[in-house]
């Protein structure tokens, strides 16, 4: 009546009989527009975070990295533990970022997967590698059960490890 445009999600179910002919339709029409609007505000904040947080996240990164390489001999102890404890939290709070961007992606079914057949060791392997440093920093050991070099899977190398390491 006002002109505004409203969401609605039909369904529709064919009743049949006793003998199994068709007899009549049900449908339904519900209100989706407060859901669209959900999603349409949920995708802005995703664009906001992927533009706004990492690319200055990144820079940073950049700056104290540049510091502890070029610089490290140049400034106090303890300034030099500060700047490389904000280095270890940027390079934490970039895979999360990653992450959120991910999960938005799956759900909207953007997410791209490169599968490729690969060694189970080899990619393994990279798992245990890229996990090593969080579980020495937790005094835990990990554990790789050899497997032949033989033995493939197909899977997206980078979204695998991904998902290892989550876990």
């Amino acid at each position: 009546k006002s002109g505004r445009i409203v969401w609605a999600l039909l369904s529709v179910s064919l009743v049949r009989n006793v003998n199994g002919d068709p007899d009549y339709f049900v449908s339904q029409i519900q209100d989706i527009t407060d859901q669209r609007e959900a999603e349409r505000i949920k995708s802005e904040f995703i664009s906001v975070v992927s533009h706004e947080l990492r690319t200055p996240l990144t820079s940073i990164r950049g700056s104290l990295g540049l510091i502890l390489g070029a610089f490290a001999t140049a400034i106090p102890e303890k300034a030099a533990r500060l700047v490389h404890i904000a280095y270890q939290n940027c390079e934490r709070l970039i895979p999360l970022i990653n992450d959120i961007l991910d999960i938005d992606k799956i759900a909207s079914g953007k997410m791209r997967f490169e599968m490729q057949e690969i060694s189970l060791a080899q990619i393994m392997r990279r798992v245990v590698e890229a996990t090593e440093p969080f579980a020495q920093k937790y005094e835990a050991q990990l554990e790789l059960v050899p497997v032949a070099d033989n033995v493939g899977i197909s899977v997206d190398e980078d979204r695998f490890v991904q998902a290892m390491c989550n876990l």
